[in-house]
């Protein structure tokens, strides 16, 4: 599975293998947040992210406030 992830830096495509896609299959498609340990890998301007392990961590933004500002 590919999972396109961007900051401010720019994009990268997370490649989720099937091993680790079955191991975190709830985690992938019901978080907000998600924490990936692995490596990082670059030819040219072109990202992967190869996750070793996937970790739900939308739980530490339960209770994080914010409002919406309006920028006209």
């Amino acid at each position: 599975m590919f999972i396109t992830i961007e900051d401010e830096t720019g994009r990268a495509d997370m490649i989720v293998r099937p091993t680790i896609y079955e191991q975190n299959k709830a985690t992938v498609f019901h978080s907000k947040a998600l924490l990936v340990h692995g490596r990082v890998e670059r030819q040219g301007i072109v990202v992967h992210v190869m996750p070793e392990r996937i970790e739900d961590i939308g739980m530490w933004f339960e209770e994080l406030v914010t409002t919406s500002r309006d920028f006209r």
